[in-house]
């Protein structure tokens, strides 16, 4: 274990009842709000976290009030290399977690997996940090510049709530088959608008979005269609004219042209009006300044230019999937109920039995001594989510696409000088990303069991969509994985 663990492992305050209810008597309101937010939304940039609260403090308020609950060891960040690097993710301590669910008098371990703010949860986000920080600045933007694009007649409306959810799914039955559906995200968004007797009305909105890194039109496919058959199945009936519309963020204008012809495929197949929505190219120069609202955006169904805001329609709330909370729950009834102020159940002073130890943290020394600390392997493919550079999940993404590459190959494809690979190869080498292939034209590479099981994760989908067991057909530490089509091409 390195050194630095230990000193800070020695030096750690022990979390005890005794000093829950010391600490929450200097929590003040906006510090329950941002711990708050970040149960729901685990890994938020300071900006996001601005976006969030933004009804109850400024900008400069949230970081200064960041900075200070960092400070007292109730959050904990870690700073990736992905796309947009440079911006730290804040999520909740295991201190921060339980003095939250003392406050809202529910038990830590009930909010923590319902959010996925435990361990597990925050492991989970890891290998998929490239595709939510992405979502998170579309999302941001449709946030922010609402009112301006819902206006109308001159009459600018307000936002009155937003809730957002990060990997939606959802099961339902389709023709007595059962089915799962799954979306990388889905926003809510609750508009306010005056009338013209004085009154107001509130109405809702739903998108769904959908992002991948991959050129996968298989994949694409298989999305589309699974969100075709929850249109139609039975459960939907009731309210068959009301459907959130789909959003597709394409990464390149290549990638845009797979979307396109896999949603006349999926419309084809199923004999079936294609998905109500949009698409539209979102380079990454431009997701951190780009108004969404002000996108190149295209029917799903008939390719043409259309604005964003044409295409929403006001929903019941019945039409949001079962898992989509749009009206203030349990926790923020009890929260108007008692304000944030109000201390937390007194104790006895000599009261000190010990809580239980729900997030591990210190997620960016654990990355960084990833090769050097004996890990289990979910743990490891999740950590490498914040050690992999954008060069090198590039190396991955191109040799899943294009297996046996060699150097000279990989440097021509990436634009990159062939020293550069090298580097890059030599590091997923170490980490057990890729393996090298001695063959007669020379040295080739290739994805190795936990590259696949990476980008599985990294794309939230199954490795035996993109990869062979072994014969048994039941994946163990002890079985083989092989990409798809690589012996044909040996």
């Amino acid at each position: 274990m390195p050194e630095s663990t230990r000193e800070r492992r020695r030096t750690r305050r022990k979390l005890t009842v005794g000093t829950l209810v010391e600490l929450s008597e200097s929590v003040s309101v906006i510090d329950w709000r941002l711990l708050d937010w970040l149960l729901h939304y685990p890994l938020q940039r300071a900006d996001d976290l601005a976006v969030g609260v933004a009804r109850w403090a400024s900008r400069a308020t949230v970081y200064r009030h960041v900075q200070a609950l960092e400070a007292n060891g109730l959050v904990e960040n870690v700073l990736p290399k992905t796309p947009g690097s440079g911006k730290r993710l804040y999520h909740l301590s295991n201190f921060g977690l339980h003095l939250l669910a003392r406050h809202l008098e529910r038990p830590a371990r009930e909010l923590a997996r319902r959010w996925q703010a435990d361990e597990a949860g925050l492991l989970r986000l890891l290998p998929r940090l490239t595709t939510l920080l992405v979502l998170q600045e579309v999302v941001n933007g449709l946030v922010s510049h609402a009112a301006d694009a819902m206006a109308t007649q001159g009459r600018r409306p307000r936002l009155v709530r937003w809730n957002w959810q990060r990997d939606v799914t959802h099961r339902f039955l389709y023709r007595e088959q059962r089915m799962r559906f799954f979306a990388d995200s889905l926003i809510a968004l609750c508009i306010r608008t005056q009338q013209d007797d004085g009154s107001v009305l509130d109405k809702w909105y739903g998108l769904f979005m959908l992002s991948t890194e991959l050129d996968d039109e298989w994949l694409m496919r298989l999305r589309l269609e699974r969100l075709l058959c929850w249109r139609e199945c039975s459960e939907r009936w009731p309210f068959y004219q009301h459907i959130l519309s789909v959003l597709i963020l394409a990464n390149s204008p290549r990638q845009r042209d797979h979307w396109q012809r896999a949603v006349e495929a999926t419309s084809l197949k199923l004999r079936l009006e294609p998905l109500a929505g949009a698409l539209a190219c979102l380079l990454r120069s431009e997701s951190t300044s780009a108004n969404p609202w002000l996108l190149n955006w295209r029917t799903l169904s008939t390719d043409v230019p259309c604005h964003l805001q044409d295409l929403l329609r006001p929903l019941p709330h019945a039409a949001f999937p079962s898992s989509v909370r749009l009206e203030e729950g349990e926790d923020e009834k009890r929260k108007a109920r008692s304000p944030f102020s109000a201390s937390v159940t007194t104790v006895s002073a000599g009261t000190y039995s010990r809580l239980g130890r729900l997030v591990v943290g210190e997620l960016a020394n654990r990355a960084a001594h990833v090769k050097h600390v004996g890990l289990d392997e979910r743990e490891m493919i999740a950590l490498l989510g914040l050690r992999l550079t954008p060069c090198q999940w590039n190396i991955l993404h191109l040799l899943l696409a294009h297996p046996l590459l060699s150097d000279e190959e990989l440097a021509a494809f990436l634009s990159l000088q062939r020293k550069s690979v090298r580097c890059s190869l030599y590091e997923l080498h170490q980490l057990g990303c890729l393996e090298p292939i001695p063959t007669e034209v020379g040295k080739r590479w290739h994805l190795s069991k936990r590259g696949l099981h990476l980008i599985a994760a990294a794309n939230h989908m199954h490795i035996r969509n993109m990869a062979a067991l072994s014969d048994d057909g039941a994946e163990s530490e002890m079985s083989t994985v092989v990409q798809r089509g690589e012996a044909w091409l040996l």
